[in-house]
């Protein structure tokens, strides 16, 4: 009987102690370098199923960037002393960044198991581990497989003046997430103005068979209004090599660009103002030209042994008065208000003209600062892919009677991305 007790807690003694645990490891903790990836991989197991998937937090090591990459779950069964688990395992990113010991702390994971065929709950907690980093060579950014690529919307030897080239550089690299992939160094070129988009970052992008890679994605714009020759210089991209625990350097070769004389009158067809619908406004014009006709028509009773003169000065009075500067401005602040962002680009185009200026720029250059600010905008959500969000009622409330007229002198070929080139110094 004595024996039959022993065996039977024996056979339950497996079941009574069945219970989720976590584990952790560090995968390849020799030689590592600031900037290089950490993998911590961390395992949790709970006997027969789990009834709610585990919870992996992020947690905080001084001194490291600390991810939890989107890639999908690992899932497991193991045995062990005759019971079966089910496992899922994650894995963290660690980036440390100077030489050191770095401490990975306990982490508390919560999941629900199954007791008996009942779903419970509870959390599992790993053990700290810690690793150490030893110097670097120099080189910030640490990864494998490292490639620099570039590329050109048109062909660089066949511009003319005005036009826009843009260059698309794209790092691809493994072991390591995109957002710490450095910008590639790409220098200035003497007469050309630059402006950098902003970066595109991306990991977990397929690669090969099975492989994926993290990737930096950035646009540069090249502008000039003069025709020459002009040299974009070459790129030298270094990094560490976590494979050969090496620096290693990919090169960008340099580009010529070569650009001819715009044609003559070349450039953005503008049509004449577009009118807005104000109805206050309408119905006010309207009244007006109503009184105009009626005097013109008590001048024309009067003056009857002169019809033909009434009729000429009536005729001179209304085409002063649709080409005068106040009746411009009118309808230039009512485009404002009311057109789409082309149309009042357009319209400022037409408006700066009729004042004597060659360009727009030209106008803009003895202005409050607030126009200029606005005017900008608008430059920018046009020629930059962005949204043209411009304070309308502000913009048409600084434009008044007082605006100068005086001609400025200027290049005589407008610049193209005016408002984005303003921000490059030029070399």
């Amino acid at each position: 009987m004595k024996r039959l007790i022993i065996l039977a807690v024996m056979v339950a003694s497996p079941a009574i102690a069945a219970k989720p645990y976590a584990r952790l490891t560090i995968d390849g903790a020799d030689q590592i370098v600031p900037g290089q990836e950490v993998h911590v991989i961390v395992e949790v197991l709970a006997p027969d199923f789990f009834t709610l998937p585990p919870q992996f937090p992020l947690f905080d090591v001084p001194g490291a960037m600390v991810t939890l990459p989107a890639e999908r779950t690992q899932n497991m069964v193991q045995t062990i002393d005759g019971q079966q688990y089910a496992g899922i395992r994650r894995t963290y990113a660690v980036v440390p960044e100077q030489p050191g010991s770095f401490s990975i702390p306990s982490i508390a994971i919560s999941l629900g198991w199954s007791v008996e065929g009942k779903p419970t709950t509870g959390e599992v907690v790993t053990e700290p581990v810690s690793f150490d980093v030893v110097e670097g060579t120099g080189s910030a950014f640490a990864a494998k497989r490292v490639e620099i690529t570039q590329s050109f919307d048109r062909d660089p030897s066949k511009l003319k003046a005005g036009d826009a080239l843009v260059r698309t550089i794209v790092v691809s690299a493994q072991e390591t997430q995109g957002i710490t992939i450095p910008a590639a160094d790409i220098g200035t070129t003497p007469g050309l103005r630059q402006y950098v988009k902003p970066s595109k970052v991306e990991d977990a992008v397929p690669f090969g068979r099975g492989d994926t890679v993290s990737r930096r994605t950035e646009a540069i714009v090249y502008t000039t209004d003069k025709e020459g020759s002009f040299t974009i210089p070459a790129v030298s991209y270094s990094w560490f090599d976590t494979d050969s625990h090496q620096d290693q350097s990919s090169p960008l070769p340099s580009i010529r660009v070569l650009v001819a004389a715009a044609a003559p009158e070349a450039g953005i067809a503008i049509d004449d103002l577009p009118t807005g619908t104000d109805d206050t406004r309408a119905r006010r014009e309207t009244m007006t030209g109503i009184l105009l006709a009626l005097v013109a028509a008590i001048i024309v009773w009067f003056g009857r042994r002169a019809p033909s003169r009434a009729v000429s000065c009536w005729h001179a009075f209304t085409e002063r008065r649709r080409h005068s500067r106040r009746y411009r401005l009118r309808r230039l602040r009512k485009t404002i208000m009311k057109a789409a962002p082309t149309d009042v680009y357009a319209a400022l185009h037409v408006w700066a003209r009729a004042e004597g200026y060659r360009t727009l720029h030209d106008w803009l250059a003895g202005l409050r600062p607030e126009v200029v600010l606005q005017v900008g905008t608008i430059e920018r959500g046009l020629f930059s892919d962005g949204k043209p969000d411009f304070d309308r009622k502000k913009l048409a409330s600084m434009l008044d009677d007082r605006l100068h007229a005086a001609p400025a002198t200027k290049s005589a070929l407008p610049p193209l991305n005016p408002g984005q080139a303003a921000d490059v110094t030029l070399m």
